[in-house]
């Protein structure tokens, strides 16, 4: 076994830290924008969810949100049957209801809502 030379732990932290720093700046932000209250039930070739979006503050949000249906009893056997995408602008300290229906190619046995920043 060798003996590390002085300080190559320092140079190996540093170029750690670069590639980490890189990372985080390079990564999207993510909206402040919360979902909670998500209700949802599907059928054969339908789903329909609700759920409740709130900004808690400071900007205005553009968001593009998400609502996907996915069939499979486990993360491993998930594979997505529908989605359904809404744009829409949030102001600082309101919240909005949504309810919107997902054709599906299968049965749904889980709908998830994905929040992202809308670029268009």
């Amino acid at each position: 076994m060798s003996v590390p030379a002085p300080g190559q732990s320092l140079r190996r932290w540093l170029a750690f830290a670069g590639v980490a720093l890189f990372t985080a700046a390079c990564s999207p932000a993510k909206p402040k924008t919360t979902v909670s209250g998500l209700n949802w039930a599907c059928g054969a070739s339908r789903c329909s969810a609700s759920f409740r979006l709130e900004n808690p503050g400071g900007d205005a949000e553009a968001l593009a949100v998400r609502v996907r249906a996915y069939a499979g009893d486990s993360v491993q056997s998930r594979r997505l049957v529908g989605e359904h995408t809404e744009r829409l602008a949030l102001s600082a300290r309101l919240t909005r209801r949504l309810t919107v229906g997902i054709d599906t190619s299968a049965r749904a046995s889980n709908v998830r809502v994905l929040l992202e920043f809308d670029d268009q």
